[in-house]
């Protein structure tokens, strides 16, 4: 599959593949590491903890971490980190986001 080529059904079914993981993984992190669920300060969930927020994520916020990947590939290019991973650590470094005009 070329993910350039996608149709709206098939990009649809990959976002929600992938917010049902970040969300799967905040639940499983909540239970195995509850000390681990560190209070995040600034962006889109201030003030809510990490595990916390990964279990509320919707579409929405994961196509901003997705634009900020796009926006500092820098960060991410030749890497092969799970996508609640990234986005976890995203989280906790304020979720920063790209500016639109």
């Amino acid at each position: 599959m070329d993910i350039f080529s996608l149709n709206a059904q098939q990009e649809k079914a990959i976002l929600d593949s992938m917010v049902a993981d970040i969300r799967f993984t905040g639940n499983a992190m909540k239970k195995q590491m509850p000390d681990q669920n560190q209070v995040i300060s600034g962006g889109l969930f201030n003030g809510k903890k990490l595990f916390d927020a990964m279990e509320m994520t919707t579409k929405k916020e994961l196509e901003e971490f997705l634009s900020y990947m796009v926006a500092r590939p820098e960060n991410y290019a030749g890497n092969t980190w799970k996508i609640s991973e990234t986005y976890a650590t995203w989280l906790v470094n304020k979720s920063p986001q790209v500016i639109k005009n």
